[in-house]
């Protein structure tokens, strides 16, 4: 079938209200804006629209960390007479379809359970002539080939082009046909995200696409770097494959799925164990201690460091848990909770973290009779630690459940597992179902770390089952791009820069494409020679006779944070007062300012901005800067572009010139870029001080949420008047 579900975008077009005001415009694509677009519900129309800032009183606003657009979703009146829809219910039965799939992806209890029916993982990259580049020859180029039963799971591509066909069972007819970048990255009727995302140069389509006798995927056009995860069932497991009706029919649940993905909403039931602590340098604190049968659904924490460095305490304060007499989580607190060195915002189906708040991981934790969670405080000053633990007394226990587990491993030049450049970052033995991973990097230079392999070898074959063609592309994003992103799914909550030195941290959290493993489990990564420092965290569940090859690191191990050279920037502007160190006078609403690093290379001096995420439309900033002396000067500014950057008017002193710049990428669709000497002309400056005045009039159409931010990079003042 054609794929129904894609979202159509309206503009409408405004008419500029300054017809001399933009007189000069710089890069400007359009003098304003307003995107719309509708999504089908289940029976009827459900307006999904950006039509206007302020949403009518009818309706919820929503906005995603997954560089989606914000969703305003229009709630009709409740008719008093209208029966409510029917609860959705999971089928029972070992049938696998794309609606007991999205149930699996739905349940956060599901992660815990042994699967039933049990399946393999398996995955497919693209061979080495794919990314030969435009120039490689047309296709049709095959993806996938696969007999069944099984399940796609998950699609990754690094911009995909040409038209991407997806036939199930011998079908010569094609389930899906549909234009590749569309399909695996842009929102539709039905899919929606986060189940399709595109950021940092990665898409990535994780809908469920169920077969019963095979799978064949293909693209035309010219060749693509991609992966493919599927799942395959043994021989008469009962699989229903995906087709347009069972789409339609499931159109609700998807939509539920969805929205409460992005949501990311806590669970709010359940008994709470709450507690404030002072942990002393070499001293331990107990934050729950049960001795019942019960379901961990939350555990939060919240540390003051008495010395101010939050990334030595994300190392040094260790996290242990005990369950039913064995240890089955030892993990520093910054990894456990996928922010690595320090603390970092960004949400995941795993984990939501908050520099401002609490860490919160959401992980199951099933307990049969005890459980004990202490935090140790490795590190040489005080901590003040807030606690809060929510679980579910009434859990219960049954043959398919399984224990949590998280263990953490370290890389470095001098240890036993650093040999030709291949870090054997776990072992398993036994049985159980990987969930996921995050790996902290630090690297002394601005080389690319990452294009080796990732593998994973389940129960002991010599060639990996599961693997992954480059780092970037295992988590979800590509071209070794160095910026930060936030999905549900992969995230990368810290970017060093500038390039790809400095500390990075990205997470992995997986859900149908979990992989089971029956006897054993290696999981491996290739790294570039070079590279201080890696850690990672793993998570999994199984049995309590399921054991890792690792043991907790000695406490001069675990401080010893590496320590690396500063580098000079990629770029220095001569005689400039840098954005990043100037100060917000005044602004008619409120949002977060704030210097940030650039990553990418020679597009910024001294690698930073200073960056105003404002979100409503009609937003106006005065930023001060210093005035050497009064006289007359002539103004240039360098200001910077990105994907959510909106319109602005300059001005001077509260006095609006005859500049609008647009501040949208368009050159590129992920990374920041810079406009160039914006010229401002001649100005009389009074006093030491003066005010640059940014006016958010507009947004380009292709902006992402929250489409009216803006970036300074550095002001050049000359006097004129001399």
């Amino acid at each position: 079938m054609k794929r129904i579900m894609k979202i159509n975008h309206i503009s409408n077009q405004i008419a500029a209200p300054w017809p001399t005001l933009f007189a000069q415009i710089v890069c400007c694509r359009s003098t304003g804006l307003l995107l719309a677009f509708l999504l089908l519900h289940v029976a009827g129309a459900q307006c999904v629209a950006r039509a206007s800032d302020q949403p009518a009183p009818s309706t919820t606003t929503t906005t995603t960390n997954d560089n989606s657009a914000t969703v305003t979703q229009a709630e009709p009146a409740p008719d008093p007479k209208a029966k409510a829809p029917p609860r959705l219910t999971r089928p029972d039965g070992p049938e696998i379809s794309y609606e007991t799939l999205l149930w699996d992806l739905a349940q956060p209890n599901a992660m815990l359970l042994v699967p039933e029916p049990m399946f393999q993982l398996h995955s497919v990259i693209s061979p080495t002539a794919s990314a030969a580049g435009d120039d490689a020859p047309g296709g049709p180029h095959v993806m996938l080939d696969v007999a069944g039963p099984g399940a796609v799971v998950r699609i990754f591509a690094e911009h995909p082009r040409g038209t991407l066909r997806v036939y199930l069972d011998g079908s010569e007819i094609p389930f899906l046909e549909e234009d590749a970048a569309s399909l695996l990255g842009l929102p539709g009727d039905v899919w929606d995200t986060p189940l399709v995302n595109r950021v940092a140069h990665g898409w990535t389509f994780m809908v469920p696409i169920p077969f019963a006798k095979a799978c064949r995927i293909t693209h035309d056009g010219n060749p693509f770097d991609f992966e493919i995860d599927y799942r395959t069932y043994s021989a008469g497991t009962p699989v229903v494959t995906i087709d347009q009706d069972q789409v339609t029919l499931n159109t609700r649940l998807c939509k539920a799925l969805q929205n409460g993905l992005r949501a990311a909403r806590g669970p709010m039931s359940g008994e709470t164990v709450s507690d404030r602590l002072v942990i002393m340098p070499g001293e331990s604190a107990t934050i729950l201690d049960l001795d019942s049968g019960t379901l961990i659904t939350e555990l939060s924490l919240a540390a003051e460091v008495q010395d101010g460095d939050m990334e030595k305490a994300m190392r040094s304060l260790v996290l242990s848990i005990r369950v039913d007499g064995q240890e089955t989580v030892w993990c520093p607190l910054g990894d456990f909770f996928g922010s690595g060195y320090g603390i970092f915002d960004y949400t995941s189906i795993r984990n939501v973290v908050s520099e401002k708040d609490w860490l919160q991981a959401r992980w199951r934790m099933p307990v049969k009779e005890t459980i004990t969670a202490t935090v140790t405080n490795f590190g040489q000053a005080p901590i003040r630690l807030r606690s809060f633990v929510r679980h579910a007394p009434q859990f219960e226990w049954t043959d398919r459940t399984q224990y949590f587990h998280a263990k953490w491993s370290l890389y470095a030049p001098d240890s036993p597992s650093a040999s030709d450049s291949t870090w054997n970052v776990i072992e398993l033995e036994g049985d159980g179902v990987f969930m996921g991973n995050v790996l902290s990097i630090t690297n002394p230079t601005r080389k690319w770390w990452g294009n080796g392999e990732v593998r994973f070898f389940v129960d002991g074959p010599r060639e990996p089952t599961v693997q992954s063609g480059s780092l970037d592309h295992y988590f979800g994003f590509g071209r070794a791009d160095t910026q930060g992103f936030n999905t549900r799914f992969h995230s990368r909550p810290r970017a060093g820069g500038p390039g790809h030195y400095g500390s990075t941290t990205l997470n992995r959290f997986r859900g149908l494409d979990a992989i089971p493993f029956q006897d054993s489990l290696r999981y491996e990564i290739e790294l570039a020679q070079g590279v201080a420092e890696a850690a990672a965290a793993t998570f999994w569940y199984g049995p309590l006779e399921t054991h890792s090859n690792l043991k907790p690191v000695p406490a001069n191990v675990l401080l010893g944070l590496p320590v690396i050279k500063r580098i000079p920037p990629s770029l220095i502007l001569e005689n400039v007062l840098e954005g990043e160190e100037l100060q917000i006078a005044k602004a008619n609403t409120q949002f977060d300012v704030k210097p940030e690093t650039v990553t990418v290379e020679g597009i910024v001096s001294e690698d930073r901005h200073l960056v105003g995420r404002a979100k409503q439309l009609g937003t106006i900033t005065d930023i001060a800067f210093p005035v050497p002396e009064p006289g007359r000067y002539r103004i240039t500014v360098f200001l910077t572009k990105a994907p959510s950057f909106g319109m602005v008017v300059l001005g001077i002193n509260e006095q609006a010139s005859d500049i609008a710049v647009d501040l949208y990428n368009e050159d590129d669709l992920f990374d920041i870029a810079a406009t160039g000497p914006i010229d401002l002309g001649e100005w009389d400056l009074e006093g030491d001080e003066g005010l640059l005045r940014l006016d958010v009039v507009s947004s380009n159409e292709n902006a992402i949420a929250p489409y009216y931010s803006w970036g300074i990079d550095a002001i050049r003042l000359e006097r004129v008047d001399e």
